[in-house]
């Protein structure tokens, strides 16, 4: 089962940011989004502005995800 956890990467360690979540010996995938701010341990507003204008939809995401479906069958 894959689940998606937001998550601080410090010097080869995870640090979940929920503290309710427990991982355990698990396999992971990291993607990097970015510096984290010094003063939250969260992304900076640059960050998250960089961010938010990068995805770009080109029809509606619940059409897509059908669409996305039916190439599998």
């Amino acid at each position: 089962m894959y689940k998606t956890i937001e998550a601080i990467y410090d010097h080869g360690k995870v640090y979940p940011i929920d503290k309710n979540v427990h991982l355990g010996k698990s396999m992971v995938l990291i993607t990097i989004l970015g510096a984290v701010g010094k003063e939250t341990g969260k992304l900076s507003s640059n960050d998250l502005k960089k961010f938010a204008k990068s995805i770009k939809l080109s029809e509606e995401p619940l059409k897509f995800q059908k669409r996305m479906r039916n190439e599998w069958k």
